[in-house]
């Protein structure tokens, strides 16, 4: 289903985009419970969390759950601080045919 960017509520009308999603936080979430909770927040952190973030991408790619091209970084929106106890993604995933963003906040501090 194509997605309409004046509306990107009907994403969660897609059960299929919607299990993708709640799967990459669940993911992201016990890995940094297992790892990196409780870590204060360094560049190398950063580094670890965006990385396990593509790792479990290029798994869902390797599985036809998305295609290839998505991206992560770190969301500069706002700009994050040295005092920031959190660590707020930026992934750009294609599912279908309709590009969406994903935006959530991976807890670790």
């Amino acid at each position: 289903a194509d997605a309409d960017p004046t509306k990107p509520y009907l994403i969660y009308r897609q059960p299929k985009y919607v299990r993708t999603m709640h799967g990459i936080e669940t993911d992201l979430t016990e890995w940094a419970q297992d790892g990196v909770l409780g870590s204060s927040i360094t560049e190398s952190t950063k580094d670890a969390v965006v990385g396990q973030a593509k790792a479990n991408l290029a798994a869902r790619t390797a599985a036809g759950a998305i295609q290839e091209g998505w991206t992560v970084g770190i969301d500069q929106d706002p700009i994050p601080t040295a005092s920031d106890e959190f660590i707020a993604l930026k992934i750009n995933a294609s599912f279908a045919r309709a590009l969406e963003q994903i935006y959530f906040t991976v807890s670790v501090g």
